[in-house]
């Protein structure tokens, strides 16, 4: 299923940490323009950042398993 390559890309690097530096920025921005509190930015910034991964279970129980 995420062999093909017209729906899926693997990207070229890891793109979670300029993300977060993005979402830091912003969250930064909102607390020097006075929209959010100091103690409220704390919340919408995020720490150990991974990015998501993709695993699943094959189905033993059907017949077109590659493990059957």
């Amino acid at each position: 299923m995420l062999d093909n390559q017209e729906a899926y890309k693997h990207p070229k690097t890891n793109p979670t940490a300029s993300t977060t530096k993005e979402v830091s920025i912003f969250v930064n921005n909102l607390v020097e323009t006075k929209k959010t509190t100091k103690e409220a930015s704390f919340r919408l910034k995020t720490s150990n950042t991974a990015p998501p991964s993709l695993h699943g279970l094959p189905k033993l129980h059907k017949g077109s398993n590659p493990f059957h």
